[in-house]
């Protein structure tokens, strides 16, 4: 047996991150709303009268979740991160918050709700 294992000594690694280079100034996207097509990647856009526009970008790299954007992109502008799928460029969208849960068409908040399906046994039932 080794001198130290008995000890109660054993050899660990810890992995740990340096910081290379801090960028300022850079914009930053999720990476799920960027989209590869065949002329490259792009994102979608949301116009001023909540119009869909397709957006060709240079990615410059991929930091954890996020991309940052070397090019195509102006700060002020909003992007859709989901539902890229049913997206077409020139077509309507409803901008709500990163996060924000959709709701029904043609329901209120309070109607969805009421309306919802039950789900397990009613109480007092066996």
């Amino acid at each position: 047996m080794h001198k130290r294992a008995s000890a109660g000594i054993w050899p660990s690694w810890r992995s740990s991150g340096v910081v290379i280079e801090t960028r300022k100034g850079v914009l930053s996207v999720p990476a799920s709303a960027i989209t590869r097509g065949p002329s490259g990647d792009f994102v979608y856009v949301v116009s001023a009268d909540d119009k869909a526009e397709q957006r060709p970008i240079k990615v410059d790299s991929l930091e954890g979740e996020r991309a940052l954007i070397s090019s195509g992109l102006k700060g002020s502008e909003r992007v859709i991160i989901d539902g890229q799928d049913q997206v077409k460029p020139g077509g309507a969208v409803q901008p709500r918050a990163a996060g924000a849960r959709p709701e029904p068409q043609g329901q209120s908040p309070r109607d969805a709700t009421d309306q919802a399906p039950a789900k397990g046994r009613a109480r007092g039932r066996p």
